[in-house]
């Protein structure tokens, strides 16, 4: 799903949560600064997850990956995701600025995504 910079940043995000809760029991006193920007790669781990145990994809997940799709384009590799917003976005009058109208065609395209529940 990544690209090589994008699974850098995912792994970034994760693993610095991932050794303080590992490692809490060393330095009960230890503090974590809650960086809000690692709750987005926790919810496409989840995503992920979630339609490799299940083979479909929740609505909601979709339109979720979409946004994070426009997000962070440079972190996820060519497929059907960012295939999806490519062509979302290549219709006359789309502009980055109305990602709005993206989510709402995400909504009413099932096409796009063949497992969506």
């Amino acid at each position: 799903m990544f690209t090589p910079e994008g699974v850098k940043e995912f792994r970034a995000a994760i693993v610095a949560d991932e050794n303080f809760f590992k490692h809490a029991d060393r330095d009960p006193r230890a503090e974590r600064d809650f960086d809000p920007g690692s709750s987005v790669f926790m919810l496409v781990e989840c995503a992920s997850a979630y339609e490799l145990a299940t083979g479909r994809v929740l609505r909601e997940l979709w339109v979720f990956m979409l946004w994070f799709a426009c997000e962070y384009p440079g972190a996820l590799r060519p497929g059907t995701l960012l295939d999806a917003v490519k062509a979302i976005q290549a219709k006359p009058g789309a502009s980055p600025h109305h990602q709005r109208r993206l989510f709402f065609e995400a909504l009413n395209s099932p096409q796009l995504y063949p497992n969506l529940d």
